[in-house]
């Protein structure tokens, strides 16, 4: 009896779904020193240290846990670094992403804090791209909206060479449900050496007053889905700008509509192209909502909306198995910004470059590209951070520097 006991049980403990859960650390650090012309007209930067020229540098940790019946549960934190003083975004400690979910052969879902598939279609499709492509790009057109917070996510599987990703971020305003949502999507498509991608966002215009907009953060209420460091309300365009919190009526502010298209062909094994086009729209959605004069809100004109669109193109050329070189040039109304790269891999892991940018902008463009991109952190004084160092209109800015990248 004992043994037949005993044997049922070693038959179950067989039969039952291994439950095992992988959890991995992983980084990287990219820093480079760039020499910078006309920061502001006739400024010139000698010589600077730049965080995240062409990769962020960031921390995190993803896992996942056998669940059983093809079924996995999956997770991901990820947060920035500061090269240049250590120290990490000011949005959040886990502001990159944050969320957990359930894979399986139906796909992904999960809840929480990711990437705007928009923004992923926008950083994949140059061969040779980077930060100081892509992430100047989003941000000078205005549709810099990196991620999304209070997020559903779901990833489809790969269907003859389609997938689909689609996203909404919910505003949890409880006045106001449709204000503050985003929802986004990406569509993409891999056949051999060709690959194609649409990709598009729609931010609902977010309900505000004085409570939760303030000049000293002139951006969006703390829970709504967009997330703090994008671009809905862009005063690059001039659309709005808040100066007297008090004097802000609880009305809706700006709207936005994203769009990207692109394709990548590997022509050979060493040579890929790739182009893109990009289109952006900022509306501001209520006709009542006028300028209040001095110290009021400040909009350029009620039911105005500012659109901008780009075409994007790249090539990249693989000289050895330790060698990419490339170059891309994105054109907008009249300005362009131009970026040129080289790379050499000391190891799988360990990459140095050089990279030049130049950016020319029109005199009376509203689209002033600036040559470089980092994320240096503020103290001590910051070079470049974020967004703070901009194009300036009839200036030819240019930026050369050497960088190295590891991960791990």
């Amino acid at each position: 009896m004992k043994k037949k006991f005993l044997g049922l049980a070693v038959a179950a403990a067989i039969s039952a779904p291994a439950m095992a859960q992988n959890v991995s650390l992983y980084g990287t650090i990219d820093a480079s020193l760039q020499n910078i012309t006309n920061i502001t007209s006739g400024t010139n930067l000698s010589m600077g240290y730049i965080d995240g020229a062409i990769s962020s540098s960031v921390l995190g940790f993803r896992g996942t846990e056998d669940l059983g019946g093809g079924l996995r549960a999956v997770f991901q934190l990820e947060t920035d670094i500061q090269t240049n003083n250590g120290g990490m975004n000011q949005n959040g400690l886990f502001r990159r992403a944050a969320y957990a979910g359930v894979a399986g052969g139906f796909g992904e879902i999960t809840l929480g804090l990711r990437l705007n598939p928009l923004i992923a279609a926008n950083g994949s499709l140059m061969p040779v791209g980077g930060n100081s492509v892509s992430t100047t790009t989003s941000t000078v057109l205005g549709y810099a909206d990196f991620y999304t917070r209070n997020a559903i996510t779901y990833t489809s599987p790969a269907i003859n060479g389609f997938q689909l990703q689609g996203q909404f971020g919910t505003s949890n305003i409880a006045d106001n449900s449709s204000g503050g949502s985003v929802t986004a999507w990406r569509l993409t498509y891999a056949n051999g050496p060709f690959s194609a991608q649409a990709a598009a966002q729609q931010r609902k215009s977010v309900p505000y007053s004085a409570a939760t907009l303030s000049a000293a953060n002139p951006g969006t209420p703390a829970n709504t889905a967009v997330a703090a460091g994008g671009t809905l309300y862009n005063a690059a365009f001039g659309l709005i700008a808040p100066t007297n919190a008090a004097a802000i009526a609880a009305k809706d502010a700006l709207g936005k509509d994203s769009l990207i298209i692109g394709l990548r062909y590997k022509a050979t094994p060493t040579l890929d192209i790739g182009v893109a086009r990009i289109s952006n729209s900022v509306s501001n959605t209520d006709a009542d909502n006028t300028s209040t004069g001095t110290g009021g809100l400040a909009i350029t004109g009620a039911g105005t909306t500012t659109k901008v669109s780009a075409t994007q193109v790249g090539i990249g050329y693989t000289m050895s198995p330790a060698v990419l070189i490339g170059a891309s040039m994105t054109m907008a109304e009249s300005s362009r910004m131009t970026n040129v790269q080289a790379r050499y891999s000391l190891s799988k892991r360990s990459t140095i470059y050089g990279q030049y940018g130049i950016a020319n902008n029109d005199a009376n463009n509203t689209v002033k590209f600036f040559p470089t991109a980092g994320n240096t952190g503020a103290a001590p004084g910051p070079l470049v951070n974020g967004g703070a160092s901009v194009g300036v209109r009839d200036v030819t800015q240019s930026s050369v520097g050497v960088g190295f990248i590891h991960t791990f």
